[in-house]
């Protein structure tokens, strides 16, 4: 723990943990249902999975983050690990307000929480990438995160005004069912060309 602390930074480490800690919270503390529980635990399975990939990028970045600089291999490495973190971070906030939360009751501050949450992201990819891309590949990399979390908020939005339709729950959990596997699919999308960036 103390090698991945000096090599890597830490508050590269804090993340992944925070990320880790927080789905083994949401599978513990959230199980209204079995079809709830299903979707957590598909949730947290997906998560699973993005955190061995942050962690197998990090330990390839670990000089690169303690000299904050990045060539271009590097700095799309750091990339995927942003995107990957913030992305699973969004994933997991709208599942969480979409269990915990009564949606026709709630749907206005939830989708303002999302937009907030949206410019959160953001400011946090900016400041993370300020000292290690020039402006050029900045500019890059922003648009395409920001048009990633834009996606996954209008996404998010239309299955909430569907949810407000709906009077049955069976149809509600189909729709957070799908919702995961439409934002899942967008995180890859967004994978898929920051493989394509040109730095």
């Amino acid at each position: 723990m103390l090698n991945i602390i000096q090599t890597q930074g830490l508050s590269i480490l804090i993340s992944i943990l925070v990320l880790i800690f927080g789905v083994k919270y949401m599978n513990k503390t959230i199980a209204k249902s079995d079809k709830t529980l299903e979707l957590l635990n598909k949730s947290v399975k997906d998560n699973s999975d993005t955190n061995v990939k942050i962690l197998v990028i990090l330990d390839k970045l670990s000089d690169k983050l303690v000299k904050e600089y990045a060539d271009e291999n590097s700095l799309r490495d750091f990339v995927i690990v942003k995107w990957l973190e913030l992305s699973v971070k969004f994933r997991h906030t709208i599942t969480m307000y979409l269990v915990k939360n009564n949606i026709k009751e709630n749907i206005d501050t939830i989708k303002s929480e999302l937009e907030d949450l949206v410019d959160d992201n953001s400011y946090s990819i900016s400041n993370f990438f300020k000292n290690r891309a020039n402006e050029y590949n900045r500019k890059q990399i922003q648009d395409l995160l920001e048009s990633g979390f834009d996606e996954m908020n209008r996404t998010t939005f239309k299955v909430l005004d569907n949810i407000v339709k709906l009077d049955k729950c069976s149809n509600h959990l189909v729709r957070i069912r799908n919702l995961e596997s439409a934002l899942k699919k967008i995180e890859n999308n967004i994978l898929d060309k920051i493989d394509k960036l040109n730095f």
